[in-house]
């Protein structure tokens, strides 16, 4: 069961209307993060990049905290 309507669907599907209310149910529904419908697969690569730089610089904090 879903909170919008088989014409909602065909609506979304179609390109006339962007589901915007409903990334996370249809995310969850098809496996996807709700950036995927937004930004196809370049999303998850940002997001990598994304955790890769903020591991990155708390890892240079450390070391200039307690490392000198």
């Amino acid at each position: 069961m879903t909170s919008f309507s088989k014409r909602s669907l065909q609506d979304y599907e179609s390109g006339d209307t962007i589901p915007y209310r409903h990334f996370a149910e249809l995310g969850r529904l098809l496996g996807r993060q709700p950036e995927w419908f937004l930004h196809g697969e370049d999303a998850v690569v940002l997001d990598e990049q994304r955790l890769r730089a903020i591991a990155r610089e708390e890892l240079e904090a450390l070391f200039e905290r307690y490392m000198p």
